[in-house]
């Protein structure tokens, strides 16, 4: 037997079978006996490489040739559906990030910054998308519910290659109770959210990247009755899964919708184009995964001509929130900013801010009030926060500690949305108590 480097084995078997079955490197239906080939180069020719024994060579091998390299076990179950996120820093930094928490750096790594390019690339072309001198900048989505980004150089310094995150969007499989056992809110804060979602009164979830946004979204709104029509707006994955079955059947009404991008612009269905056929559907609910740009504008439209309206928009605080959906909202209307601002805050009175904190859990920090007055003046008021007592690392590991509080109560005028919207005065009487019962 020869022992040699991966690296020459790979180099080998590609020359081998460029020469003897080229054919198999071309013809997407061959691609399946390219591992046969691969087999057969490294028995007949007795290769062995350092930490890999015949079966795990070939497999290596063949992830090189036709697959995604060291990256193809956590693309595809059962390793996908235990991670969040894997993250190319560098040829030679992969990081995965678990579902649990784990950060784990990977002890396997590019062979160098033009192979990272070569892989990367080859899972952006799997999506449709290029990433090249041209359009160094990429996203797309890949099988399995996993959104890609990418950039290479040089955006990101010659030496490094490329950079990449690739998020695993997973079905939802944390329910109401899960959330509240696992102290991200409290009892009293998901049932005064769902009241609001329930009575008409619309709010935005804010976060950043993983902070829970999307799943708590999905926990809200799987409470609504059978009988409101939800129609939801996304890009790209699908992360919002509200259709109920009893005995194989659909017993409630929803319509989910995904907007679509082309190469050529006039085919390209945006999730303003959704936004405005919802409105053809007579929702009862309208859900956006996420606001990114000109659907902005069609969501706080809905919103203040009747519609209810959640969205998940990427932000720190309720003050922020606001800010940003105002500016996008600029991007399809002609008005002042201060204009598109009130028109925000009076589309969406709540906005409720998420966060990751360093121990890995997830918190509702904060649930926030807005609304215009008599004066014109913006009104903010805390109506639940998220109080950390103590953040400080012990044998190495984050330990943070904190307390739920309730600061005011709902406002007037939230008060008229909700009994507009048909809240019962039992309801409204609840949530007008500084200490609920």
């Amino acid at each position: 037997m020869e022992t040699i480097s991966l690296q020459s084995v790979l180099a080998l078997a590609q020359e081998f079978i460029s020469t003897n079955y080229s054919g198999a490197l071309t013809d997407e239906n061959k691609t399946g006996q390219i591992k046969s080939y691969i087999e057969k180069f490294i028995r007949d020719g007795k290769y062995e490489a350092p930490g890999y024994n015949f079966d795990s060579l070939t497999s290596r091998i063949y992830d090189e040739m036709v697959r995604f390299s060291i990256l193809t076990p956590f693309l595809e179950p059962p390793l996908c559906h235990k991670i969040e996120e894997v993250n190319i820093n560098s040829w030679d930094d992969v990081t995965a990030i678990y579902r649990d928490g784990r950060i784990v750096k990977l002890s396997e790594h590019f062979f160098s910054p033009q192979h990272a390019k070569d892989i990367v690339k080859r899972l952006l072309q799997r999506s449709g998308m290029i990433i090249d001198n041209a359009s160094p900048l990429a996203e797309g989505h890949l099988p399995n519910n996993i959104r890609i980004a990418a950039m290479k150089d040089p955006i990101v310094d010659s030496n490094v290659g490329i950079a990449s995150s690739m998020r695993v969007l997973h079905p939802q499989n944390i329910t109401r109770e899960n959330l509240i056992t696992g102290d991200t809110l409290t009892e009293d804060m998901m049932k005064f959210l769902e009241v609001c979602m329930a009575h008409k009164a619309s709010f935005l979830i804010a976060g950043e990247t993983s902070s829970g946004k999307t799943t708590l979204l999905n926990c809200i709104c799987e409470q609504a009755d059978n009988l409101m029509r939800i129609y939801t707006i996304e890009s790209g994955c699908r992360e919002l899964y509200f259709q109920k079955r009893v005995e194989g059947k659909i017993v409630n009404n929803v319509v989910h919708t995904q907007a679509r991008y082309s190469d050529n612009e006039k085919f390209n269905v945006p999730q303003e184009k959704l936004a405005i056929m919802a409105l053809r559907f007579h929702p009862s609910l309208i859900i956006f995964g996420e606001m990114r740009s000109r659907e902005a504008y069609e969501a706080v439209e809905a919103s203040t001509t009747g519609h209810t309206v959640i969205s998940t928009i990427h932000a720190k605080t309720a003050q922020m929130a606001y800010s940003r959906t105002a500016s996008l909202y600029l991007k399809e209307a002609a008005v002042d900013y201060q204009i598109a601002l009130h028109k925000t805050v009076e589309a969406f009175p709540l906005v409720v801010s998420t966060s990751s904190l360093r121990n890995g859990t997830r918190k509702v920090m904060d649930i926030s009030e807005a609304f215009v007055n008599s004066k014109g003046e913006i009104e903010y008021s805390s109506l639940y926060c998220y109080h950390i007592d103590k953040n400080e690392i012990i044998d190495g590991k984050y330990q943070i500690t904190g307390r739920f509080t309730r600061n005011v109560t709902i406002s007037d005028n939230l008060k008229r949305i909700l009994i507009d919207g048909g809240a019962p005065y039992e309801i409204i009487d609840r949530f007008s108590r500084k200490e609920l019962s």
